[in-house]
């Protein structure tokens, strides 16, 4: 809900915990509402987004993640040539440690198509 909106409401998801070995997702140029597609929690810079996204020494040419806090969007962008997300406000700091809890939504910006591609983490607990 937005931050004028009178009460707020809980969205929950349920369901199996995934569990085949890769999952493949097309991101296009542009805009698009992701999430990481296993079932667990994921630090940003361990995602496989590193492998083909777009990262730049400027934060202007870079892919990018926009996540909500509950209270505002933290933007990072892919820098090179770490290939390591950066927080926006503080591109010459450190990369992050910052996690997505598991089903979190994100805010993707490609600067080109490529195809994510993550390897399952939990699969040999099974």
């Amino acid at each position: 809900s937005k931050s004028s909106a009178v009460s707020n409401h809980d969205v929950y998801i349920a369901g199996e915990v995934v569990g085949v070995a890769t999952q493949m997702i097309n991101v296009v140029s542009n805009y698009q509402l992701l999430s990481y597609p296993f079932s667990c929690d994921i630090g940003i810079n361990q995602m496989s987004f590193t492998n083909s996204a777009s990262a730049s020494a400027t934060p202007v040419l870079s892919d990018k993640l926009y996540v909500w806090t509950g209270t505002n969007f933290v933007s990072y962008g892919l820098k090179f040539p770490d290939r390591q997300w950066h927080n926006l406000k503080n591109w010459n700091g450190a990369p992050v440690s910052d996690v997505l809890k598991a089903g979190q939504g994100f805010w993707y910006f490609a600067k080109t198509n490529f195809t994510w591609t993550e390897t399952n983490r939990y699969l040999s607990s099974f």
